[in-house]
């Protein structure tokens, strides 16, 4: 239960930060778009897809997106080019550091509910270790994926 309530709580806290990007709007259509139906394009050869819910990674503003990590993929020590991002595990154990170096004994599990932020300039890297992951993450735009050390084989 009480990992319900930080998801619910996290997730919130993600949706209220996108209301200034609709205050200067006239008029805002509801969006509703539930996984099944959502646009999931593949962001690159490692087993990872991604479903923009909101605004766009590409260009200035807030933006919210659903990412799905195969099992057992693991991402590069990388860094991304936004100001903010602010995520929730949905589903599955997402293996996650903060580093300039893949370290497996760094990696944190983090389950169904967990929180987690990353600044512009915070390398990390994860692993999807024991079957799919799914997260929800709003963050800043626009943005990009630097890649600084591939992962270990």
């Amino acid at each position: 239960m009480f990992r319900f309530l930080i998801t619910c709580a996290a997730l919130a806290f993600a949706t209220m930060l996108q209301i200034p990007a609709f205050a200067g709007e006239s008029h805002h259509e509801p969006v509703i778009i539930d996984m099944e139906s959502a646009s999931w394009k593949t962001i690159n050869d490692a087993g990872v897809e991604v479903a923009v819910l909101s605004g766009n990674p590409s260009k200035p503003g807030v933006y919210s997106l659903i990412m799905k990590i195969l099992k057992g993929v693991k991402t590069s020590v990388h860094t991304h080019a936004v100001v903010w991002r602010l995520s929730v595990v949905i589903s599955g154990t997402l293996y996650f550091a903060f580093g300039d170096e893949w370290n497996s004994d760094s990696l944190i599990p983090m389950g169904p509910g967990t929180f987690f932020t990353e600044g512009p300039t915070d390398a990390h890297y994860a692993w999807s270790k024991d079957g799919p992951v799914v997260a929800f993450l709003t963050a800043m735009g626009p943005t990009s994926t630097d890649a600084l050390a591939p992962p270990p084989e």
